[in-house]
């Protein structure tokens, strides 16, 4: 555990650091230990590499897979693929149909009536088609060993397994009924591999994925061609067309709310997104149909028919291939408590005070959307790092939109580069159960089709939206105001005041680290503070009644302002009086953290004190070891937004240190109701 956290530390893989110390004078007396609230970081990172696993898996492996899954069989030429020879395919399928149980079935299972040898051939000539060892090789290109470095260091390239085929569930179908002297057949066989890492506590994980090659061989070219082309070339043109099965917005999502979609990781969001799929898939086979069969100019194919295997089980893998996403804020830079203080200045002061206090009414800005927003700082603040990164996002989409349609022959559509700038997330997904049936009655599965989707707020929308006068900025403005005043009324926070934090004001460096009051009001009958001072100290730390009480872990501090400490009614109230009021963010978390170059932390004390010592206002006061400069961190975490007040930068001295670490102060202040 030691070694992943340590690694994660060096790494400094979340945007959320924490607390450097720096000695004045050796610590020989304690070891070198991580920080141990760097494994809420190991579960972020963990999810995010799930994510693009699952993401290059479907477009690296199984769509490649799916696009090699064709073979022309031409008589008289020599080849080494001679298990996909007519006379050879024709065999195995009347005797795999001679002892079938299912004599009517459109694929009869086969693997087990072949000998040895051919069992050998079957296996060279489907591994030499679809290429499923360069397939991985390739996946693992993909997935940057530096950044998991901290999951899948230790496991090197053997972090993910070869492709294993299947075979004994393989199925094959022929026919040459009516094909004037041609034939067509097909195998299918189901694939999966297997991959690892090493969790949070040091123990290793293992996912499965999987996926079915759909393969088929015939000697008619105009055949081939088609399904080539239907495999090769659908989600290129459905894009560079600018369908509206791909370009989906509000109006598509059941009119979710705006901030859902920008969000798009919610519960609600990756509802609407299947339901979607579902209604996706029949209106997918119609453009299969009309746009590749029906305009073949092979006689075989006319009349043929299109359908779903199973029309309410469709999705094979989903997943998040890009998103704006995260707007990661400019740090709020914090006064400082060290012996050269530094008061905050009256612009930071109004940014920690609208994030850690309360919007303000200070402003009638119109939005996109005919909304205003009413917060002069919040806006600023989210108009600049918003059209940074919806900038990147839309550079990025461009490129990933460039890379899948260089395969379309189609025209672009003329409203291209406006769907593009609206886009905020770019989704995935394999459709799956795909089959055809000729009129002779052969059918045949398809190979799972790769779908790419983006989504909009507005895709009607006339406006810039890669800048703060659009829908998509609005989105983003309303829900992080709506974040933030829930916040602020569940906790029950207010602003420190300037004059509390201000040189000019006479005060003293220990009351210059109050960062904001609450009164702890989360509803009638529940008040945080009192819940703090209910808590109980560990097996280790055995406290009467304050379970901050000269408690030194960044992790109890961080999990007590989350009521994340066991207490099943309190975290039913959070959920309840807090959470649920959210939208388009999972959740909302508050994250303390303290840290150094050397991994000293954990330095600070906590306790709670319900009176004003030495012109210390009550509440949660934090002091140090003496002789200790340090920095420390508190951070806002949500899907919408994060922004951290503090610094993450090593002081090297009391110049640059936000604190001794010896000093005493209220970090949060304590009021009535």
């Amino acid at each position: 555990m030691k070694k992943l956290l340590a690694i994660l530390g060096s790494l400094t893989v979340s945007a959320t650091s924490a607390l450097t110390i720096v000695s004045c004078k050796d610590k020989t007396e304690e070891t070198n230990v991580p920080p141990t609230d760097s494994k809420e970081e190991i579960r972020k990172l963990i999810s995010k590499f799930e994510s693009e696993v699952n993401t290059k898996w479907a477009s690296v492996v199984t769509n490649k897979i799916s696009e090699a899954s064709t073979f022309v069989e031409k008589p008289g030429q020599q080849s080494n693929f001679t298990f996909f020879q007519k006379e050879k395919l024709k065999d195995v399928y009347e005797k795999a149909l001679n002892v079938s149980e299912n004599t009517t079935a459109s694929q009869i299972k086969f693997y087990d009536t072949l000998d040895t040898n051919d069992k050998e051939i079957l296996t060279n000539n489907i591994q030499s088609l679809l290429s499923t060892q360069e397939n991985i090789n390739n996946l693992k290109k993909e997935i940057s060993a530096s950044t998991y470095q901290v999951l899948i260091g230790d496991l090197n390239s053997n972090w993910i397994d070869n492709v294993k085929m299947n075979y004994d569930k393989a199925t094959i179908s022929f026919t040459d009924k009516d094909m004037e002297n041609s034939f067509l057949a097909n195998i299918e066989v189901e694939y999966e591999t297997k991959y690892y890492y090493m969790d949070a506590e040091n123990a290793r994980q293992t996912k499965s994925l999987q996926g079915s090659a759909s393969i088929t061989i015939s000697d008619d070219g105009a055949i081939i061609e088609v399904i080539s082309k239907l495999q090769q070339e659908l989600a290129a043109d459905l894009l560079k067309t600018g369908n509206p099965l791909v370009y989906l917005d509000k109006t598509s999502l059941n009119d979710i709310n705006a901030i859902e979609i920008i969000g798009g990781s919610t519960n609600k969001y990756k509802n609407e997104i299947e339901k979607y799929y579902e209604k996706f898939a029949p209106k997918l086979v119609k453009e299969i149909k009309k746009n590749y069969f029906d305009s073949s100019k092979s006689p075989v194919l006319k009349g043929i028919k299109v359908d779903l295997q199973n029309p309410k089980d469709v999705i094979r893998n989903s997943s998040q291939d890009a998103k704006v996403g995260e707007l990661k804020l400019d740090r709020i830079q914090t006064s400082s408590t060290a012996q050269n203080f530094k008061p905050v200045d009256e612009k930071q002061f109004a940014r920690q005070s609208t994030y850690f206090g309360e919007i303000k009414q200070d402003a009638s800005i119109l939005l996109g959307d005919d909304s205003k927003a009413t917060d002069s700082t919040l806006y600023s603040d989210l108009k600049t790092t918003y059209e940074k990164t919806k900038d990147e996002y839309a550079k990025s989409f461009k490129l990933k939109y460039e890379q899948i349609t260089e395969k379309s022959s189609k025209e672009q559509a003329a409203n291209i580069e406006s769907l593009l700038n609206n886009s905020v997330n770019l989704e995935q997904v394999s459709i799956k159960g795909i089959n055809f049936q000729l009129a002779n009655g052969y059918k045949q599965n398809l190979n799972d089709v790769l779908i790419n989707l983006s989504v909009a707020v507005d895709n009607k929308s006339t406006l810039n939206e890669n800048k703060a006068t659009g829908k998509t900025f609005a989105a983003y403005y309303n829900g992080i105001s709506l974040i933030l005043d829930q916040f602020h009324k569940f906790y029950g926070t207010s602003p420190s005041e300037i004059d509390q934090i201000s040189e000019s004001s006479g005060a003293t460096k220990q009351q210059l680290g109050l960062l904001f009051y609450m009164n702890g009001s989360a509803n009638s009958e529940f008040n945080i503070w009192d819940y703090w001072k209910g808590l109980k100290g560990t097996d280790k730390d055995p406290f009467i009644w304050e379970y901050l009480r000269n408690n030194k872990s960044s992790q109890m501090f961080t999990n007590a302002l989350n009521l994340d400490t066991g207490d099943v009614q309190a975290a039913q109230i959070r959920n309840e009086s807090f959470i649920s009021n959210l939208i388009g963010t999972k959740d909302f978390k508050l994250d303390f953290s303290q840290r150094h170059s050397g991994y000293w932390s954990d330095l600070y004390r906590y306790s709670i004190d319900d009176k004003k010592v030495n012109k210390l206002e009550p509440g949660i006061k934090m002091s140090g070891l003496k002789g200790y400069w340090g920095n420390y961190q508190l951070s806002i975490l949500t899907d919408l937004f994060s922004i951290s007040a503090g610094t993450n930068s090593t002081p090297t001295g009391q110049g640059n240190a936000l604190s001794d670490a010896d000093v005493t102060f209220t970090f949060i202040g304590k009021k009535s109701i």
